[in-house]
């Protein structure tokens, strides 16, 4: 299969904000179907997973947030290699697509030193869960949480991880 130049810049980028060790992991469940992309700072979850640190992860609020969100451990991954959201939820080509991640995604995070996950849309929460399992991750804390579209659902979002990052990220 050949490698889109959008798939290579994901690469790329997804590598240049890779910690060293991930200590926290988001798991989104895919690429966005419009080319937009956290990590070239233009999604919808980039905007409210920087919102939910700059409100109660000390040191977040200046400099690159994208930096620090590396620098913290914290990693965003993908269940499924390409965008799904084309499809509807229950889309048979969408389940199948899932299905099909968990084992890649259980293969590149078996062995992190994780300390915390969050699965960002409650539909992946099974197959992340399993894939953790299979990584040997079965006792790390997981929190699930919507999508962060907008409106109520971001609000949702941000309220889900920051007691969750206080906890994590709090000064000492």
């Amino acid at each position: 299969m050949a490698v889109s130049s959008s798939q290579e810049e994901r690469v790329r980028l997804r590598e240049l904000y890779r910690p060293d060790e991930i200590h926290v992991l988001f798991v989104g469940e895919g690429p966005p179907h419009g080319g937009t992309f956290f990590y070239r700072r233009d999604s919808k979850l980039y905007e409210a997973t920087m919102e939910a640190f700059r409100r109660c992860v000390p040191g977040s609020r200046t400099g690159s947030f994208l930096e620090r969100f590396r620098d913290l451990g914290c990693y965003l991954e993908d269940l499924c290699a390409d965008s799904v959201e084309q499809w509807g939820t229950d889309d048979p080509r969408r389940v199948s697509a899932r299905g099909a991640g968990e084992a890649p995604l259980a293969k590149r995070i078996a062995g992190l030193p994780l300390r915390q996950v969050f699965v960002v849309e409650t539909a992946i929460e099974p197959y992340v869960r399993r894939a953790l399992e299979a990584a040997g991750h079965d006792g790390v804390p997981v929190v699930v949480t919507v999508f962060p579209h907008g409106g109520q659902s971001a609000t949702e979002y941000r309220e889900r991880l920051e007691a969750p990052l206080r906890d994590l990220f709090a000064a000492p």
